[in-house]
């Protein structure tokens, strides 16, 4: 096990502690929600990339590539959660990066995340619609 994946696993583990302690103080709070969304989606992407590297096999890392993918989204909405905004470019910006990352998830069904261009768009998503 190198320090990669050991990284990973205590990304995973201290995301979702984090996302649970958060959570646990108020469970109706919308900010709290979308706090620990961000970061079961973290843990989720991290321990899939740690599963990966200890059985490999590819499983898991296909799984790596679809929370890559959704980690802008669920970004986009906790900053916009988080910030109050209401303005219909802010909406319009989540819309499309939530179309993008729909769309390239039905790329996983079809079994085209080897292709290397498309790998590659996989693996720019976040800063593509993060921005």
């Amino acid at each position: 096990m190198d320090l990669l994946s050991q990284s990973s696993l205590l990304v995973a583990v201290t995301s979702f502690g984090f996302g649970s302690s958060v959570l646990t103080r108020n469970v109706k709070n919308k900010l709290y929600l979308a706090f620990f969304s961000l970061t079961a989606i973290i843990s989720m992407w991290a321990l899939s990339f740690f599963l990966e590297k200890i059985w490999g096999g590819g499983g898991f890392y296909r799984w790596h590539l679809v929370f890559n993918v959704w980690l802008s989204p669920f970004a986009l909405f906790f900053i916009h959660v988080m910030a109050r905004l209401q303005g219909g470019l802010t909406r319009r910006f989540l819309f499309l990066s939530i179309l993008f990352s729909t769309l390239l998830s039905g790329v996983f069904f079809l079994n085209y995340q080897m292709i290397p261009w498309v790998r590659e768009l996989i693996y720019s998503t976040p800063i593509v619609t993060g921005k």
